[in-house]
Order: structure tokens, then sequence, then C-alpha cells
């Protein structure tokens, strides 16, 4: 049986910001790339395809839609081809096809900003 691992901190949020410095300064890096050429173009990717939204949508639906357009973001940005992406994007387009099929919104007028309604309130 091995030994547990050490804490590197003597608090649990000390060990959780250790662990994220050891992840966000090497593994993550490595697998996806600078992550502001990232999240920069997952910006760029929303804030474009918002502005040409024609229907109103809930905010699960946003969401899971938002998840995709990081995803890609990950697949243009990154250093190499990883199937998690693909997988993770594949995911995130079905729980969006699921979320437009069951929360269809009354029509209207497109907003700027996202619905304030939840899953649960639509679900009513």
């Amino acid at each position: 049986m091995t030994e547990p691992a050490k804490p590197l901190s003597s608090t649990i949020r000390g060990n959780i910001l250790a662990i994220a410095l050891e992840l966000i300064e090497g593994a993550r890096t490595e697998a996806y790339g600078d992550p502001m050429l990232n999240l920069d173009c997952a910006s760029v990717l929303k804030n474009t395809v918002r502005a040409f939204k024609q229907r109103q949508m809930s905010a699960v639906e946003q969401e899971a839609i938002d998840q995709c357009l990081t995803k890609i973001a990950r697949i243009y940005t990154g250093p190499r081809y990883l199937p998690d992406n693909y997988i993770d994007l594949a995911g995130y387009a079905a729980i969006a096809g699921e979320a437009a099929a069951r929360f269809q919104p009354a029509a209207g007028p497109v907003s700027e900003s996202p619905e304030a309604s939840t899953m649960a309130a639509d679900a009513e």
C-alpha cells in the first residue's frame, strides 16, 4: 500500500491552489496550449456567434453552446490533437440539442443578454 501524498499546504484552500498552480504551469499548458490564446479565441467565437443570434433560447442551451465554442477554441489553439476535445464537443452539442427540444421559449424578440431562466423554471 502506498503512502498518501503529503499535503502541500496546511489548509485545504492552500492545497487546491498548489495543485492548480502545478497544473496550469505544466500539464494543462502542455496539453492545451497557451491559456490566454485559448480564452481570447473562445471570447471572439462567442461574441461573433451571439451577434448573429436570431431566436430565443434557454440559458441552458446557450451555456451548452458556449461550452461547444470553448472546446472549438481549444481545438484551434491547442498544440496537438486530443480526442477528449472532440468527445466533449459532441457531448455539449447533444446537451444543447436536448435543451433546445425540451425548453422552447415563447416566440419573441431576441434579447441582448442570456435569459435568466433555468431548467427548473422552464420545466414548470
